[in-house]
C-alpha cells in the first residue's frame, strides 16, 4: 500500500511540474504582432510611421511608392497590398496634412478581435449598425475605432475578425472616438450588441 502511495505522490509532483512549466514556457513567448506596421508615433497610432496630423499626402504618397508590394490607389489617398493581413490603407488630408488613416483587413486575413482588446484595455464605447449584409460592432477606442465583424446576433468575441482600423482624426480634449448615441453601449466584455429597437 506505502508503495502505491510513493508512486501516486511522485505522479501528481511531476504533473504539477510539468503543467508549471508549460505554463511558464507560453508566459515567455512574446504576444503575436498582427500588424508590426501599426504602433504609437509622439503618442498617436501611426502606421509605417505615418503620422497623424503630421505627415503629408505626398510623403505618405512617397513612402508607399518606395515600400516594395504596395501599390497606389487611382480612387482616394491610399494604397493597397497584397502582404500582411491589411488590404488597403486609405488617408484623409486637410488639405494635405492627414488626419485619418483608416486600414481595411483582408476578408482571409486572420485578425482576432481579441489581440487588440489584449493591447489597447478596456473600449470606452461599443456600437452597433448594419452595414453591406454585415452585422457589424464598431468599438470605440480613446484613439481608434475598431470595426468587429459579428454573429447573426451582433455578438462578439475574442475570435471574431475584425474589417476595418480607423485612426483619427483627433479633435482637441477628445476621450472617445464617436459615432453618435442612437445604437451605442457601454462595454460589458464579449457578447451581444444589437442595435436598439
Amino acid at each position: 500500500m506505502k508503495a502505491l502511495f510513493w508512486k501516486l505522490l511522485l505522479g501528481y509532483i511531476v504533473i504539477v511540474i510539468l503543467c508549471s512549466a508549460t505554463i511558464l514556457v507560453g508566459r515567455a513567448q512574446p504576444a503575436p504582432n498582427y500588424i508590426p506596421e501599426l504602433k504609437k508615433c509622439n503618442g498617436v497610432p501611426c502606421y509605417m510611421d505615418i503620422e497623424l496630423n503630421r505627415t503629408t499626402w505626398d510623403e505618405a504618397k512617397q513612402r508607399f511608392a518606395n515600400t516594395s508590394g504596395f501599390e497606389l490607389s487611382p480612387y482616394y489617398k491610399g494604397a493597397c497590398t497584397a502582404n500582411g493581413p491589411v488590404r488597403c490603407i486609405i488617408t484623409f488630408s486637410s488639405p494635405e496634412v492627414i488626419f485619418e488613416i483608416d486600414l481595411v483587413v483582408k476578408v482571409d486575413a486572420f485578425l482576432p478581435f481579441g489581440s487588440l482588446i489584449s493591447e489597447l484595455g478596456v473600449p470606452c464605447a461599443v456600437y452597433a449598425t448594419y452595414w453591406r449584409n454585415l452585422n457589424l460592432v464598431i468599438v470605440s477606442f480613446s484613439d481608434r475605432l475598431v470595426w468587429v465583424i459579428g454573429d447573426g446576433n451582433w455578438g462578439i468575441g475574442p475570435d471574431s475578425p475584425i474589417g476595418e482600423i480607423d485612426l483619427g482624426p483627433y479633435p482637441p480634449r477628445q476621450v472617445c472616438r464617436a459615432m453618435g448615441d442612437e445604437n451605442k453601449y457601454s462595454w460589458r466584455g464579449f457578447g451581444h450588441y444589437p442595435p436598439h429597437k
